[in-house]
This record gives structure tokens, C-alpha cells and sequence, in this order.
């Protein structure tokens, strides 16, 4: 018989009570309880938890707190066939790195910026580096930091408080990150060689800097070659980074629980506590060999139900880049023919979103043979910048856009209300 393992049992224990690290840890409580509502009382735990473990003398590294685990804690023994076998899954192990288990729509942003401008304001670090998997996540990053960071009440407790840093500075990677800044950036323009100063900014700054990762699965479990480099760089001996702080709502490498966490605020306890609110299925359907004629009746039918008070958006998911733009270009070419209107007109009803586009190998091959006959008038590249920015709009009765066509890792962190309908193009895409 298989052993069942409760996922809260697996969640570490950080046993740190001493006087100096709980008046740390309990210093910014005005702040946190400014910044974080009421019903939100989450995030200020998570928030603590992790600063407890930050400032802690007693754990040097992630290391020390997984072996305090492992010698205090049946269930984590049981959980590993060794302590080396259970070490060996924390890549980040020689550092003080843990992760955080929020719920997709709890606020996670909340708690990075709380974390952010708590490390800045005590000198834990001089700068925050802010890394997530795409353009569409930094955008919101970067709005939400913007107004929490201009927000005269959060700055006045931070400056009644002492802080060393009240207002910090926000940023992107393309300018100079200074001491007191956050910069948040998407982890593919980092290893871009023109155009960003992450290198230059941070390189020999580890001691120094915090650095927190959002959507954190995609970091232990990359799903493209990119995304491969995201662990590179947080272990590369040019920057040194010590600090680090995992979030993500999907803690998981295949199916195993990641073995760092340290707070967890799951999406059953979400639900029943109303932070999110329960999937209401209206239509669900077992997956079946994608039929357009199907998905755009059930399309038509939501326009015809709800096209008065909201404009319904459909959603479909691919599994690879050049797959998401040759669907695309079905969909666009099925709209022109089901519609009777131009392929122009098409077009403007449907995006496709992805991380990039595909430089080299047959992938490339593939996107071209989509856009060569676009006489040169766009490229690919060019496109995927403009439907990121269309991306923003697309809730608006303005936007022309119905139809997304995606990769399936691309719909998270993307804030959205009127998707009524998201259909697996193959059934790979919704494999995980």
C-alpha cells in the first residue's frame, strides 16, 4: 500500500523565536496591516514567516532549516529515502532561499512588494531584483509596485519607522538599478546582450541584493530552453546572490511538492475563506480531436447570452510557440470564411501570445512559413510586441479582439474577466 503524504506535513518549520529576530519581524506590523486588508491577514503571515527566516541567525542557508526539519520531523522523513535524496532536490540549498505556496489570486504581489520594501527598509539588502517568466507578468508587476510605492500612507509609516529606504525606487532592467530600487524584469531580457543593465547592475551586488521569483514553478520545472537559464543565473558566481524568495501558486516539480516551502495558503483554504471564488463549470467537456465549428457555436452562444453586459473572449491553448502561430493562422483564416469578411478583419479579432518567437531549427522554419507571405509588411517578432500590448486592452468593448490564441504557461498572471470559454487544441496542452 502507497503512503499518503498530507502536503501540509511537508511544509517547513522555521523555529526561530529569539528577541532580536522577533522585534525585526514584528517592526513593520503597521505597515503590513496598512498594505495588507483585513481578509488578507495571509499575507502579512507569509510576509513575517519569511522575514523570520531572513534575518535569522540560526539559518545561515536553506540547508540548515531542511535538516532541522528532517531530524525534527516524522513526516519529512518519511517523505525521502534519505536526507542526501532529500537535499538534493533544493538546487538552491547553500543559500537563504525558501518559497512561498500562494494561490493564484491571493495577492501574491502583495507579498513580494511587502517583502521588497521591508528588505530595503531595514538594510537586509540594497536593491530588489524582481524576476518572472514573461512580459505580460512584469507589466502588472510593475503597475502594482508603481502605485504601492507611490502610496503617501505606506511611505509615511516606512519614514516614521526609520527606514533606510521609505520609497523605493521602481524600475525596469533597462536603466541603472541603484541602491534603494526594485527593478522587475521578465527573465528572458536578462540574457539579452543589448538593451538591459541587469548584468551590469547587479554583477558583484549578491551580497547585497534580494531577489524574489515569481511564478517559481516555471524556475524548477522550465518548460523551454530559456526558461532553463533562469536557475543559471541565480547560481552564477559573477553576481552571488544569497537572498532569494520563491512564490508561486503551483509548487510543484512533476508531481512532487516542492521541498522548501515554508508558508502555504492553498486554494482550498482560498476558496472557503472567499479570497477566490469556487469555478463555476458551466460546460465540461473530456477532450476530443479540436473541432472550430464547435468551439465558435459555443462562442456565439456566449456572445448571444452574455454579449450585452460583457464581451466574451475564448481562449485557445497550444503546447508549443510555432504551434500557437499556425493555429492562429487557422483561426484567422476560419473567422474570414465562417463571417464572410476579409482576412484583415480577422486578424484584428485574434491575438496569439507567446513568450517569444523561435530564432533557429525547424521551429523558426515554421513561424516563417506563416508571416513570409505577409510580403514583408510585419514580422513576427514585431507582432508578438504589438499583441502584448493589445493583451492590456482586450476586457474593453473597445478591443476588436475575441479569440487568443496562447501557449498554456502564458495565461498565468494575466488579470482577465471575460474568458467564458478555454479549449485544449490538443490534448498535450493540458496534459500537466
Amino acid at each position: 500500500m502507497s503512503l499518503q503524504f498530507r502536503i501540509a506535513d511537508q511544509v517547513l518549520k522555521v523555529d526561530d523565536v529569539h528577541e532580536a529576530t522577533e522585534a525585526v519581524v514584528h517592526k513593520y506590523d503597521a505597515f503590513l496591516n496598512l498594505l495588507c486588508a483585513d481578509r488578507y491577514a495571509f499575507q502579512r503571515d507569509a510576509v513575517r514567516e519569511t522575514l523570520r527566516f531572513l534575518v535569522s541567525a540560526k539559518y545561515p542557508d536553506l540547508e540548515r532549516l531542511a535538516r532541522q526539519n528532517w531530524n525534527s520531523r516524522e513526516a519529512v522523513r518519511q517523505r525521502h529515502e534519505n536526507v542526501d535524496a532529500y537535499l538534493a532536490r533544493m538546487p538552491l540549498r547553500d543559500r537563504k532561499s525558501v518559497s512561498l505556496d500562494l494561490a493564484t489570486g491571493t495577492g501574491k504581489s502583495f507579498v513580494m512588494y511587502g517583502l521588497a520594501a521591508i528588505a530595503l527598509a531595514e538594510g537586509l539588502a540594497e536593491r530588489v531584483l524582481v524576476l518572472c517568466p514573461s512580459l505580460t507578468i512584469e507589466e502588472g508587476l510593475l503597475e502594482k509596485f508603481v502605485a504601492l510605492a507611490g502610496n503617501g500612507e505606506l511611505s509615511g509609516v516606512m519614514k516614521e519607522l526609520g527606514a533606510v529606504v521609505a520609497i523605493p525606487g521602481i524600475k525596469r532592467g533597462n536603466g541603472t538599478i541603484q541602491p534603494g530600487d526594485i527593478c522587475v524584469e521578465n527573465i528572458h531580457a536578462v540574457y539579452e546582450t543589448t538593451g538591459s543593465s541587469i548584468r551590469d547592475s547587479f554583477r558583484g551586488q549578491g551580497m547585497g541584493t534580494l531577489v524574489l521569483n515569481d511564478e517559481a514553478h516555471h524556475l524548477f520545472s522550465p518548460p523551454d530552453k530559456g526558461l532553463k537559464e533562469w536557475m543559471k543565473f541565480l547560481q552564477n558566481a559573477d553576481f552571488g546572490f544569497r537572498q532569494m524568495v520563491n512564490v508561486t501558486g503551483t509548487p510543484y516539480v512533476d508531481d512532487d511538492y516542492f521541498p522548501d516551502v515554508i508558508f502555504r495558503y492553498g486554494l482550498k483554504q482560498a476558496i472557503a475563506d472567499k479570497v477566490v471564488k469556487k469555478p463555476n463549470y458551466k460546460l465540461e467537456d473530456t477532450y476530443s480531436a479540436h473541432d472550430w465549428q464547435k468551439t465558435y457555436a459555443i462562442h456565439q452562444k456566449n456572445r448571444k447570452d452574455y454579449g450585452n453586459e460583457v464581451k466574451p473572449i475564448s481562449i485557445i491553448v497550444t503546447q508549443e510557440i510555432a504551434r500557437c502561430i499556425e493555429v492562429w493562422s487557422e483561426l484567422v483564416d476560419f473567422l474570414a470564411t465562417k463571417e464572410q469578411i476579409s482576412r484583415e478583419q480577422a486578424e484584428k479579432k485574434s491575438l496569439w501570445v507567446t513568450s517569444g518567437v523561435l530564432s533557429t531549427g525547424e521551429g523558426k522554419a515554421r513561424v516563417e512559413a506563416v508571416y513570409a507571405p505577409r510580403n514583408g509588411k510585419d514580422s513576427p517578432e514585431k507582432r508578438r510586441k504589438k499583441n502584448l500590448t493589445s493583451l492590456k486592452q482586450v476586457d474593453d468593448s473597445s478591443s476588436p479582439v475575441e479569440w487568443i490564441v496562447s501557449v498554456s504557461m502564458l495565461t498565468e498572471g494575466w488579470d482577465v474577466k471575460n474568458v467564458f470559454q478555454i479549449v485544449p487544441h490538443e490534448s498535450r496542452a493540458f496534459s500537466s
